[in-house]
C-alpha cells in the first residue's frame, strides 16, 4: 500500500483524464484494426504480394558439387529418371519443402517461378551446396485462407500504427 502512497497525493481529475485518454486510444486501435481488416483492403493488400506470398512446394535434391548436381539434371531430363531413384542413387535424401516465395533464396526462387510442375530444374548453388528442384505445387496467395488474410490484416495495421507514430495520419482523430 505504501506504493501506492504518491498517487493519493494526485488529484482525482489527473487520474481520470488518463484513463480517458488510455481508453480513447483503445477504441482508435480498435477501430483502425476493424478497418484494416476489411475484405476489400486485405484483397488489395493479397494482390499487391501474389507472387511474394505465393506457396511453393517442390521437392529437393542437394548435392555436394555443381558436377554432381548438372549430372543429375541430366540424368532426370534425358534419361527420365525421377526424383526419388536419383536420390536413392546418389544415396542422398529427397528434401520435400514448402515454402513462401519470398523465404527462399532468391536464386531458387527466380528458377521456381518459371518452373513447369514436375520438371526438373537446377542447379541451384544453396549456400556449399547444389541443388536440383522439382516443382510441385505452386499456391496463389487466397483471401479464403485464413493465414494469408491475418497476414495482410496484420501489415495493414502495422503501415497505420507507423504512420501515426510519425505524424503521418490520414484522417483526423484519435489514435
Amino acid at each position: 500500500m505504501a506504493m501506492l502512497d504518491p498517487f493519493v497525493a494526485l488529484e482525482e481529475p489527473w487520474y481520470t483524464e488518463a484513463l480517458r485518454k488510455v481508453r480513447t486510444r483503445e477504441r482508435a486501435l480498435e477501430k483502425t484494426a476493424r478497418r484494416c481488416g476489411t475484405a476489400d483492403a486485405v484483397a488489395a493488400r493479397i494482390l499487391e504480394h501474389a507472387s511474394e506470398w505465393t506457396e511453393l512446394r517442390f521437392d529437393e535434391l542437394l548435392l555436394p558439387t555443381r558436377e554432381a548436381a548438372n549430372e543429375a539434371l541430366l540424368c532426370a531430363r534425358d534419361d527420365g529418371i525421377s526424383a526419388a531413384d536419383l536420390a536413392a542413387r546418389a544415396v542422398l535424401p529427397l528434401l520435400a519443402r514448402r515454402s513462401r516465395h519470398d523465404a527462399l533464396p532468391v536464386a531458387a526462387a527466380s528458377l521456381l517461378d518459371g518452373a513447369l510442375p514436375d520438371q526438373p530444374f537446377g542447379p541451384v548453388a544453396l549456400g556449399e551446396q547444389w541443388a536440383v528442384l522439382w516443382l510441385r505445387e505452386r499456391r496463389r496467395p487466397s483471401l479464403e485462407d485464413g493465414a494469408t488474410r491475418a497476414a495482410a490484416s496484420a501489415e495493414l495495421l502495422d503501415e497505420a500504427l507507423e504512420r501515426a507514430k510519425q505524424g503521418l495520419v490520414r484522417e483526423v482523430g484519435a489514435l
